[in-house]
């Protein structure tokens, strides 16, 4: 996954806001909402971790596909 653009939503937090550790080194776009988010891992673009219940519609009609991970695959109903 190292050679991929990662898709992130950007920590809005104001006290201590974290641009690191889970993001990885790869390539990211970071965005503002999970909902561009979203269109840019349909669109083909990128990949990220996204919320299964904001995605169940589209991975249940094959337009989204959870990638074949060994580990990490859904973590607390979070699903790429």
């Amino acid at each position: 996954m190292h050679d991929h653009t990662q898709v992130v939503v950007r920590d809005s937090g104001q006290r201590q806001p974290r641009d690191e550790g889970w993001l990885g080194p790869s390539p990211r776009w970071t965005v503002s909402s999970s909902e561009t988010a979203i269109a840019t891992v349909e669109q083909g673009l990128a990949f990220g971790w996204l919320p299964y219940h904001r995605v169940r519609e589209q991975l249940e009609s094959g337009r989204l596909k959870p990638l074949p991970l060994v580990s990490g695959r859904c973590a607390r109903r979070r699903c790429i």
